[in-house]
């Protein structure tokens, strides 16, 4: 694996293909397919949930020519399930995106990394300053968790740090870096290690998706629609912070996308203490197709056949 300045990472794909099955109705396939080097590669998002029944994030991002892209993982509980699923489909990551490092989103991944069954190419990270993080963590935070991170991939050559504006390439699909940490964001947010998390488009020819972690707020927000405007535009789009406290409903009538991802299970969607069915009859006004837990796994084609 090469490491470049721009941390562009181009992989050259096998040729076996990957189907997932998924539940009835859960599926959009809307797209006309791109060609690398005269073949079509078709580009599948999957959204899984946290069999544990926590909230969390747990998406894979896979082609039909054999790539796999994680993104998060859920919560330690939930990592049997994940290398289950890993394992069916070789046992490989091309590439595993960390969005921030709370429990319900790198839990997984340190426990399937500590056992060592899984190999993965490249793995990417926020970078938040395990310093400043400390001196703000609140006990919700469980900062154990970054901790056993940094302790586990402390002299890993595979580990990258996204900036925004980098861009992480695999054939015809592109993601792209819009939010992460970096000093100063304390001045926009008071909620740094949720704000701070990696939000990115991923991108083919014909299709776009917005993933947000758990950015939420009208700071946020407002601070991406004066930087990107148009380019926030997508097909599809991931609802910050599982759908609770979240990114505003303005917000998601600017991007327009079609479906929506909310990463919630039934409690967080039914409680009566959180705004997330709120939010949910809110978007239905915006997008045609709503997934959440209680569906999973949910799937929408970036590109395909």
């Amino acid at each position: 694996m090469k490491k470049i300045l721009k941390i562009i990472l181009a992989l050259m794909l096998g040729g076996t293909v990957l189907l997932f099955s998924c539940k009835e109705d859960t599926r959009l396939d809307t797209s006309e397919g791109s060609q690398v080097n005269g073949e079509e590669v078709g580009w599948t998002i999957t959204q899984y949930s946290d069999i544990s029944g926590s909230q969390a994030v747990f998406y894979t991002i896979m082609s039909d020519k054999g790539a796999v892209i994680v993104v998060d993982g859920g919560t330690k509980n939930n990592a049997e399930y994940v290398k289950q699923i890993l394992t069916e489909y070789g046992g490989h990551v091309d590439a595993w995106i960390l969005t921030h490092p709370h429990p319900d989103h790198i839990g997984a991944f340190n426990s399937i990394m500590t056992e060592g069954e899984i190999s993965v190419d490249a793995i990417y990270d926020n970078g938040l300053d395990y310093e400043y993080y400390s001196s703000v963590a609140r006990e919700w935070d469980c900062i154990f968790a970054y901790e056993q991170y940094l302790e586990l991939t402390s002299e890993w050559p595979e580990v990258h740090s996204l900036q925004i504006g980098d861009e992480v390439t695999f054939e015809n699909l592109k993601i792209t870096i819009i939010n992460t940490y970096y000093p100063g964001i304390e001045h926009i947010t008071g909620d740094v290690p949720n704000n701070s998390s990696l939000a990115f488009t991923v991108t083919t020819k014909n299709r776009k998706m917005l993933f947000v972690g758990d950015c939420h707020g009208e700071e946020i927000a407002d601070k991406w629609l004066s930087d990107y405007g148009e380019l926030l535009k997508c097909d599809y789009a991931q609802m910050g912070h599982h759908g609770n406290n979240s990114l505003p409903v303005s917000f998601y009538e600017h991007v327009k996308p079609q479906a929506v991802f909310f990463d919630a299970p039934d409690w967080l969607i039914e409680g009566k203490k959180y705004d997330t069915k709120a939010n949910m009859k809110a978007i239905k006004q915006i997008a045609e197709t709503l997934f959440d837990f209680r569906t999973c796994p949910n799937q929408v084609e970036l590109s395909g056949k």
